[in-house]
């Protein structure tokens, strides 16, 4: 049960564990946003999180280090 996130330039997209469906995967993306909210606030930087659909969307042009943060977790 993994989430599946897919990066670029600035950002990534996160989306759910194919195992979780409607509320759950909800949740599960409203959590990852909060998680990254809070982490961007530890570096002070400004993080744009939009849970739109059944993905996550990140803008993370303006928080370098919290988007550093969010590839060392994928690993």
């Amino acid at each position: 049960m993994k989430p599946y996130i897919r990066y670029w330039n600035n950002g990534f997209r996160l989306y759910p564990p194919r195992t979780l469906r409607g509320e759950a995967a909800t949740a599960f993306l409203r959590f990852s946003a909060e998680y990254f909210r809070a982490l961007a606030r530890r570096y002070r930087e400004q993080a744009h999180l939009e849970v739109d659909g059944n993905r996550l969307v990140a803008d993370l042009s303006q928080a370098p280090r919290t988007l550093q943060a969010a590839r060392r977790l994928s690993r």
